[in-house]
């Protein structure tokens, strides 16, 4: 595979090969080297790649489809598709995610936000709308701030309150409610789980959510490069058969909800069902294990018991 000068077009996407091609005919091979990288969706992070390198939508990219990629704009692609080839995640090399109504700030630091993630916000909403005085929210674990900005965004009534034990991640959370407007809707606090929270709290959390690491030892060298190689290893492993973090929260979950007060965990496929039973024994009521959209068992739920 060459360029429009004659040289080829490595796996490495050296610059000098890609100035001068055509937008499209650079899509078709940025997806082909990606794709012999095994990189999934690879005209569409081709696609996203260009489109940031050169500051055209990619309907504009297709509309102008043979303009010729000028040099700066081939330096800037080379460099961008550098760091997908070596597996990099997308999210982490254009800076940013879309997460329900929210553009949010990702890298390093914090975990990518996952669509199923959204699932959980939604029930929490539906809790929200369902029973009003569940005004006191809290996220623990919150990463890039996902799920407590979403809560705040959509339920501008509720106090919320993230918490991470990771500095650099909370730096991120806080950029990302500047990003949206909801600097004043969240408290962020540094903290191992509950230990963050002030103590004026307890027994007065309406909503407990949280999205904790849950991946198992045995099964962390099994994960895509993207994810194992990039992801902040502290957000994603939970050690052991992955539930130390739930049975945390849960084990704290007792104390600090309101009477009558929800918690919603996500977890993992094979870890939601057992949770249910860890959460019944610890004197939780209407706990369920609720399925993803691919019908896999996802999150857990349930209630303090009201006096």
């Amino acid at each position: 595979m060459s360029g429009a000068d004659g040289k080829p077009v490595t796996a490495e996407g050296e610059s000098g090969a890609w100035a001068g091609l055509g937008l499209a005919e650079a899509v078709r091979r940025a997806a082909a080297l990606l794709e012999e990288k095994g990189v999934i969706s690879a005209r569409l992070n081709a696609e996203a790649l260009l489109s940031e390198a050169t500051g055209l939508s990619r309907v504009e990219l297709y509309a102008h489809y043979e303009r010729p990629l000028g040099g700066a704009e081939a330096r800037a692609f080379s460099a961008l598709l550098r760091r997908r080839l070596a597996h990099e995640p997308l999210q982490y090399i254009l800076g940013r995610r879309g997460f329900r109504r929210l553009e949010l700030e990702v890298g390093p630091a914090v975990l990518i936000p996952r669509p199923e993630t959204e699932l959980l916000v939604e029930r929490a909403l539906q809790k929200i709308r369902d029973e009003p005085r569940l005004r006191v929210v809290v996220d623990l674990g919150t990463g890039s701030g996902n799920i407590a900005l979403s809560v705040a965004q959509e339920a501008p009534h509720c106090r919320v309150f993230a918490t991470d034990i990771s500095s650099a991640a909370l730096e991120v959370a806080k950029r990302n409610a500047a990003r949206n407007l909801l600097s004043d809707r969240v408290r962020f606090l540094e903290g191992d789980l509950f230990d963050a929270l002030p103590p004026g709290l307890r027994g007065g959390v309406g909503l407990l959510l949280s999205n904790p690491p849950y991946v198992p030892s045995a099964e962390y060298a099994e994960l895509p490069l993207e994810v194992r190689d990039h992801e902040p290893r502290e957000a994603l492993l939970a050690g052991g058969d992955g539930t130390s973090f739930h049975l945390r929260i849960l084990d704290g979950a007792g104390s600090w909800l309101a009477p009558g007060g929800w918690f919603i965990l996500e977890g993992g496929a094979r870890q939601v069902p057992g949770l249910k039973g860890a959460a019944e024994e610890r004197g939780f009521t209407k706990v369920e294990a609720l399925r993803d959209l691919n019908g896999m068992p996802r999150f857990l739920e349930g209630m303090r018991p009201p006096r």
